[in-house]
């Protein structure tokens, strides 16, 4: 008994000994004294309850030991990006100085950019570029004051309004409205283009329609006078309705400085006095990359040249 009592004594030591040399925390559950004796099962509870703060610990070391490898791949990664910066921030450096470099020598180059515009200047380039650049529809209206009546010995009546004008013929048959506008061929040093005209009109009361439509570019210059005149579109189709309809030219005319447009309509009366009314009329245009000439042209009238009708009023 006293040998079995000593070697029970001498594993209580060794027990009380592995917090110390595993750090954990162990809490022996049987405490014995000598000359008493020992019972199994209290022993066991004491093995038990070292087996469980070693194994404890071996979890945290194995813990550990995770963390630390993972912790040293993370420096070697971090090291390597901290070289990378290093390098980059080495030739950002590199990079700023030569563009101080290449600013000091543009200040002084007197061919460079600034030196030939102004700020001011390049604005304007930039915006006069755009515009030229850009899609899209210029459209130009023109005022009912500029309807006029194909001879002054026509016989029609004219009734000028602020939003429409009203045209009657005191007898049968056809006349001739002429419309000379004032519209711009270039803009910002850039040529238009003409694509087509949009024409409101009123023919819906009965015995009278609109039966016909020229759309017309001329050439006039002081030095040659008066040029050539195309119909850029006719139309004889015949209409009795009240719309605004666009009559697009098949292909665009680029408007050089020596070139003018007009537009003539003809109605037709079938009861003398019935009213017609000539609504709004815009001219579609568009921008071109075609640098314009000089302007030198005067807008002139031009009777329609049609086939099969005498130069005088039909």
């Amino acid at each position: 008994m006293k040998i079995f009592v000593k070697l029970i004594t001498g594993l209580v030591a060794a027990m009380l000994m592995v917090p110390a040399a595993w750090g954990g925390s162990v809490t022996i559950p049987n405490t014995f004294t000598s000359g008493t004796p020992a019972v199994a099962a209290e022993v066991n509870q004491n093995f038990d309850a070292v087996a469980t703060a070693v194994n404890d610990n071996d979890s945290r070391v194995t813990t550990n030991t995770v963390n630390i490898n993972t912790n040293t791949t993370n420096i070697g990664n971090n090291a390597a990006n901290i070289a990378t910066n290093a390098n980059d921030i080495s030739t950002n450096a590199n990079d700023i100085s030569t563009n101080a470099n290449n600013m000091t020598t543009h200040s002084g180059d007197p061919s460079a950019h600034h030196a030939r515009y102004t700020d001011g200047e390049a604005v304007s380039a930039v915006q006069a570029a755009g515009f030229v650049e850009n899609s899209g529809v210029i459209r130009i209206t023109s005022s009912f004051g500029s309807w006029v009546e194909f001879t002054s010995s026509d016989p029609v009546d004219m009734t000028y309004y602020s939003g429409r004008l009203l045209v009657s013929r005191t007898s049968t048959g056809n006349n001739f409205f002429s419309l000379h506008p004032d519209i711009p061929v270039a803009l910002y040093g850039q040529s238009l283009e003409l694509t087509g005209v949009e024409f409101c009109y009123d023919v819906s009361a009965t015995g009278v329609s609109f039966n016909r439509i020229e759309i017309n570019t001329f050439t006039h210059d002081v030095v040659n006078g008066s040029g050539s005149v195309t119909h850029e579109l006719i139309d004889n189709t015949i209409r009795n309705d009240a719309t605004c309809r666009t009559y697009t030219l098949t292909t665009p005319v680029t408007l050089t400085s020596d070139m003018g447009v007009n537009v003539f309509v003809r109605f037709n009366w079938a009861t003398a006095g019935v009213t017609a009314e000539i609504g709004r009329t815009s001219f579609l245009l568009s921008p071109t990359n075609v640098a314009a000439a000089v302007a030198r042209q005067t807008i002139r009238d031009v009777k329609p040249s049609l086939a099969g009708e005498s130069a005088t009023n039909p």
